[in-house]
């Protein structure tokens, strides 16, 4: 990285639990939630060097199938002018959020879920993150510069991997 290179940063998060009865991926068929202990979020970390934009999206679900994957890429692309393919979006896996897997003996999507509060946080997160771009420290970037030099990004193919 050159010195004169701006490195861009900014991240944000936003909350996306679900109302308490809904229904939960994971357990038994039709277990719902009966209270809320811990709420579930959505954090966007947007990178900027030079032209080139990316949106790294982390999300507190058991899953998310890729149809669903994919309409929210676009979704976020469309608000934000973030390319496609320079989305990734990744889940933790609980056991404490609603369907969006879809996966046989599970149950189907939970549509209303993903319609209210999943794909809105989502999308206001990254706009959010995009908004709060700001010069990111070089001298930690320097520190750490050998170690992310190993990494390979391999946006529109969901993959983090070593080199």
């Amino acid at each position: 990285m050159c010195d004169n290179t701006r490195f861009l940063a900014g991240a944000a998060r936003e909350d996306v639990t679900p109302k308490v009865g809904t229904c939960l991926y994971g357990y038994v068929p039709n277990h719902h939630s009966q209270s809320v202990h811990d709420g579930l979020s959505v954090t966007a970390l947007a990178l900027q060097s030079e032209s080139t934009k990316a949106l790294v999206i982390t999300a507190e679900i058991g899953n998310i199938c890729n149809e669903l994957c994919d309409e929210l890429r676009a979704a976020i692309s469309a608000e934000t002018a973030v390319p496609f393919e320079n989305i990734v979006i990744s889940c933790t896996h609980t056991h404490s959020a609603p369907n969006l897997t879809g996966s046989e003996g599970w149950g189907e999507v939970d549509r209303d879920y993903y319609d209210e509060f999943f794909a809105p946080g989502a999308i206001s997160a990254a706009k959010k993150a995009i908004e709060n771009l700001a010069d990111a420290d070089k001298e930690l970037y320097r520190q750490y510069s050998s170690e992310l030099s190993q990494l390979t990004l391999q946006f529109g193919q969901n993959s983090l991997a070593a080199n």
